[in-house]
């Protein structure tokens, strides 16, 4: 697993521990259109850091489900550093 976690370390983790550049308020707003019901899905790119320090660039792809009891929040990570790597050159 990228995060370098257990599931049981996962299942207490917050989300924004793992994305330093993504503040708790930021993460807030961005999610926001999902909660509301204006936007079906949230793309953007952040840098993630693991539990053992290790940190990559990520694209995340988020959903909000509020018809699911209890209601479900879904994030798809994406690890672009090949993608990146392959602009740079």
């Amino acid at each position: 697993m990228k995060l370098e976690c257990t599931f049981q370390q996962l299942t207490q983790m917050r989300l924004h521990v793992t994305m330093p550049a993504q503040g708790n308020g930021d993460l807030r707003a961005l999610f926001q259109p999902l909660l509301s019901g204006g936007k079906r899905e949230v793309v953007f790119e952040t840098t993630i850091r693991s539990a053992k320090g290790r940190s990559y660039p990520a694209e995340i792809c988020v959903q909000y489900f509020a018809d699911e009891v209890p209601n479900i929040l879904v994030a798809i990570v994406h690890d672009v550093s090949e993608r990146q790597q392959l602009g740079a050159t």
